[in-house]
Order: structure tokens, then C-alpha cells, then sequence
């Protein structure tokens, strides 16, 4: 900064005035051993009795630096999980309004979060599932810092429907956030395989039920399992 400092004691000469002057100003400096570190500089001039000279004031502002690197680097890994996760975040006001909707929607539910942003955040809800969702949102805003779980059908970008699983927490009462906090999982594959047991479960016992021989199984405990 040598050249920058003469440059400047240059101009103030001239015309009285500096870039440098009055200003704080983020520069590095070097120790004595020779390492370079940051610091931040305020350089006042000074008019007295004829005289003028120059009041320098120098802080060394190493561990806020790291401090800010290390929450850059918290945000960052924060923004990554919630980019590309699994999981959708959402966030919407007392009023309806979404807030917020992560990056991860798009590829769950194939929507461009910047997009479903503009839309009600029960846009896209299953009309059979609606007035459930609806009645457990209205309670969940009456409770301070409470939450709430649901497993609804919410319309992929595609048209299909896609089963969803997901918690609320009511938090318009913390000022740094001062919304209503989504966070849901596509759950469909699970349910499906649901779907699926219980339907060879049915079958199962429908055959059993209809067979004309009597049928009793029991477990090694000697519990009765199944029987017609």
C-alpha cells in the first residue's frame, strides 16, 4: 500500500482532500515476524495552531475474520443440505403467504422454487385431504411453538400425485423467523408397499376365510396367528 499511501499524501497536498481520509477502511498489515493478518484503519487529519497532521487508529480485526469465515462456511453447508436434500422446507405467514420454499422441491415435486413461492401453500394438496390439512393448520396457528404432523397427497409438477409426510411448527412468535415452518418427505414408494401388504393381506385372509377345511396357526409362544 506504499504506492497507494504516497499517491494519496500527494493529492491531499493539492487539493486538501484524500479517498482515504474519514473513512474505515479494511486493509493487512504485517508483524513483526513477518505474517500477514487484517486490520482496519482509520486515517483523521488534524489542524492545529498552523499545523496539520494525520491521527491514525488501527484495530486488529483477526478473530472476526475467522468468525466470519466460519459462519460463511456454516451458511454454506447449510444452504448445501437444504439444496440438495431430500427433505422440502417451507415457510409461510399468519396469513397463508409462502415466505420461503427450499431448492429441493424441484426435484421431489419437479416445481422451480420460484414459482410455487407465488402460489397458496395448499395449492397443490389432494381436494380429499384438503379440509384435514386446513383443520390442522388453523389449530397449529393457535398454539404458540407448537407443531403438527400430516401425511397428504400433493400434485407432482407432472400431474401424478405424490404421498407426503411432513411436521409444522408454528414459530411467529420468535422474531427471527416469524413463521410457520414446513418440513415434509416424499413418503410415496412407502406407502405404495403399504398398499401392497395390505392388499396380500386381504387376499391372503379371503382365502382362508372361504377355504372349507379349518385353518389355526399359532406362533412358538403358542399365540393364535390366524384362524378361520
Amino acid at each position: 500500500y506504499r504506492k497507494m499511501h504516497d499517491k494519496g499524501m500527494e493529492n491531499y497536498l493539492k487539493t486538501g482532500k484524500g479517498p482515504a481520509l474519514n473513512v474505515l477502511l479494511e486493509l493487512s498489515a504485517i508483524n513483526r515476524e513477518g505474517i500477514q493478518f487484517p486490520i482496519e484503519l482509520t486515517v483523521l487529519p488534524i489542524k492545529q495552531d498552523n499545523e496539520e497532521f494525520f491521527c491514525a487508529c488501527i484495530r486488529d480485526i483477526t478473530e472476526r475474520k475467522l468468525a466470519e469465515k466460519a459462519l460463511e462456511n456454516s451458511e454454506l453447508r447449510f444452504r448445501s443440505l437444504i439444496e440438495k436434500g431430500s427433505e422440502i422446507i417451507a415457510m409461510h405467514d399468519a396469513h397463508g403467504k409462502l415466505l420461503y420454499m427450499s431448492p429441493s422441491i424441484e426435484a421431489v415435486l419437479g416445481y422451480k422454487a420460484e414459482d410455487r413461492i407465488k402460489l397458496s401453500p395448499l395449492a397443490s394438496v389432494h381436494p380429499d385431504d384438503l379440509p384435514e390439512i386446513k383443520k390442522v393448520l388453523s389449530e397449529l396457528l393457535l398454539e404458540e411453538g407448537g407443531s403438527a404432523k400430516a401425511q397428504w397427497r400433493h400434485r407432482h409438477a407432472d400431474g401424478s400425485w405424490r404421498w407426503m409426510d411432513g411436521i409444522a411448527t408454528n414459530l411467529l412468535h420468535d422474531p427471527a423467523i416469524n413463521a410457520v415452518v414446513h418440513n415434509f418427505r416424499d413418503i410415496t414408494t412407502q406407502k405404495e408397499a403399504e398398499e401392497k401388504i395390505k392388499a396380500e393381506r386381504n387376499l391372503l385372509r379371503t382365502l382362508i376365510d372361504n377355504m372349507p377345511d379349518a385353518i389355526f396357526v399359532k406362533d412358538a409362544q403358542g399365540r393364535k396367528l390366524v384362524s378361520n
